[in-house]
C-alpha cells in the first residue's frame, strides 16, 4: 500500500507549501516527502483537501499494483475521475493495474476562484494556447487567461546546477507575461524527483501538472494544459485529451488545449507572428552546456524547421545558429512520435514550395529512421519488457554517467 499522510500547508523558503509524507509499504516502508511550493501570497488559497495528491500518487500505486490510501478528504469528482483514469491507462499500458483508493472522507469543493491559468514553459505549445486565447478573448462568452503557471522541477531541475538556466527562463517568462498582460505564478515541486522512479515520466507528467493545478483549486477556476500533439495523432501519454479533464473538481476545470493544430501549424498561425514569442521562445530540454536553446538537439532542430516553414527563423531571437542540412538529414528519429514531427515539417514545407535542399534533408531523415537504432532490437521484445529494458538503460545512464549516453545517442551523427 502507498499511504499519503501528514498533509500540511505551511510556509517555506519565502513561499507556501503543500507537503505530504508518502510511505511505500511494499518497499520496506520506504518514506519520502513530496511538496508543491507556491508564492507566499497564495498561502490562504491553497487546497484544504488531499485532492492534489491523488493524481500525484495514483500512477505509482498502479505501477506497483497496490492500494492508495490518503489520510485526508478527497472530493467525489476527483475519485470518479481517478477511476476513469485507471480504466484508460490500464487499457493503454496493461502493466499499470487498477487499484483501490481509500480516502479519509469526502471533501466539499471550495468556492470557485476567479483566476484562469495556463501552464507556461515558454515553448511552442504554451505560447500557442496563450496567443490563441488572446485573440479569442474578445468573442462573446470568451474568458481571458489571467495567470501563467511556470514550474521548476520538471524540465528545469531543482539542483543548483540549473539555477542559471532557471533564472534566465523565469526572466523571459516574466517579460513575455508582462507584454501579454498576464501574471506569473511561480511553482516548484519535487514530484518528478521523488516519484519518477515509481512511474514512467512520459506517462506521469500530465498527472503532475494536474496536481499543481489542484493545489490552487481555491484560487483558479480553470486551467489550460497545452497539448503536445493533435487530436488525431496523440499517442498514449501522461497528458492527453482523454485524461486531463478527468482531474477537474466541482470548483476547478482542466482543459487539454491545442489539439486542433500540429506543431508546425501552431508556429505558422500564432508563434511565428508574435514578436513576444519570437523574443522569448524556449523549447530545448537538453540545454547542452546550460544553453537556453542549444540549437543542436532534436527538439531545437525541428522547431527551427517549424520557424523556417513560417518564415520566422531569422526573427527568432533565441536561436543563434543557422539550420545545418546535414544535421537535419541525420536527425535521430527514435520512435513514431519523433517521426510524426518530421513528417509534419516535410508536408508543410512541401505544400508551401519550400527550399528543395531542406526538403531533401527531411526526406533523408525519414528514410533513415529505422536504421541505426539500438532500440529497434528492444522493440522485438514484448512491450512491457521492452519498456522495462529502456527504462533500466536510461536510468543506469542517468545514475552512473549523468545522462551522457542518452545525449550522445540523440545527437546527430556524421
Amino acid at each position: 500500500m502507498i499511504v499519503v499522510s501528514d498533509i500540511t500547508r505551511q510556509p517555506s523558503e519565502g513561499g507556501a507549501e503543500l507537503r505530504a509524507t508518502v510511505t511505500v509499504e511494499e518497499a520496506g516502508r520506504d518514506r519520502r516527502v513530496v511538496w508543491l511550493r507556491y508564492p507566499a501570497e497564495l498561502s490562504d488559497r491553497l487546497s484544504q483537501t488531499a485532492n492534489p495528491f491523488v493524481p500525484a500518487l495514483l500512477l505509482p500505486a498502479m505501477n506497483l499494483g497496490t492500494a492508495l490510501k490518503l489520510d485526508g478528504p478527497v472530493s467525489t469528482r476527483t475519485l470518479s475521475g481517478a477511476r476513469k483514469f485507471m480504466t484508460i491507462m490500464h487499457r493503454w499500458r496493461p502493466e499499470y493495474r487498477p487499484v483501490e483508493i481509500q480516502a479519509e472522507d469526502v471533501a466539499e469543493s471550495p468556492i470557485p476562484g476567479e483566476a484562469i491559468g495556463s501552464f507556461f514553459s515558454g515553448g511552442v505549445d504554451s505560447f500557442y494556447t496563450v496567443l490563441k486565447n488572446q485573440h479569442a478573448a474578445n468573442l462573446p462568452g470568451a474568458e481571458r487567461i489571467s495567470h501563467l503557471l511556470f514550474i521548476r522541477g520538471f524540465d528545469i531541475g531543482l539542483g543548483g546546477a540549473d539555477d542559471r538556466l532557471y533564472d534566465r527562463a523565469l526572466e523571459c517568462v516574466r517579460a513575455a507575461a508582462a507584454a501579454l498582460g498576464k501574471d506569473v505564478i511561480r511553482v516548484a515541486t519535487n514530484l518528478k524527483e521523488a516519484l519518477e522512479p515509481l512511474a514512467d515520466w512520459n506517462m506521469y507528467y500530465g498527472q503532475a501538472l494536474a496536481s499543481v493545478a489542484l493545489g490552487l483549486e481555491g484560487f483558479l477556476r480553470r486551467v489550460y494544459i497545452p497539448a503536445g500533439h493533435t487530436f488525431v495523432d496523440a499517442p498514449p501519454r501522461g497528458s492527453h485529451a482523454l485524461l486531463d479533464p478527468l482531474w477537474g473538481t466541482g470548483s476547478l476545470e482542466l482543459i487539454h488545449d491545442g489539439g486542433e493544430a500540429t506543431r508546425v501549424e501552431k508556429v505558422v498561425w500564432e508563434v511565428g507572428r508574435s514578436p513576444v514569442a519570437l523574443e522569448h521562445l524556449r523549447v530545448c530540454w537538453e540545454n547542452l552546456e546550460g544553453a537556453y536553446n542549444c540549437g543542436r538537439c532534436e527538439k531545437c532542430i525541428r522547431t527551427m524547421v517549424n520557424l523556417t516553414v513560417a518564415g520566422a527563423l531569422d526573427r527568432c531571437q533565441t536561436f543563434d545558429r543557422e539550420l545545418d542540412l546535414f544535421e537535419i538529414a541525420h536527425l535521430p528519429i527514435h520512435d513514431a512520435n519523433d517521426r510524426t514531427f518530421v513528417e509534419e515539417n516535410y508536408e508543410a514545407l512541401a505544400a508551401r514550395g519550400g527550399d528543395p535542399e531542406l526538403l531533401r534533408a527531411l526526406e533523408t531523415s525519414l528514410s533513415r529512421w529505422a536504421r541505426w537504432r539500438p532500440r529497434a532490437l528492444v522493440h522485438r521484445l514484448p512491450p512491457g519488457l521492452a519498456r522495462a529494458v529502456v527504462r533500466f538503460v536510461w536510468g543506469a545512464d542517468r545514475a552512473l554517467l549523468g545522462g551522457r549516453l542518452k545525449r550522445w545517442y540523440k545527437r546527430p551523427r556524421r
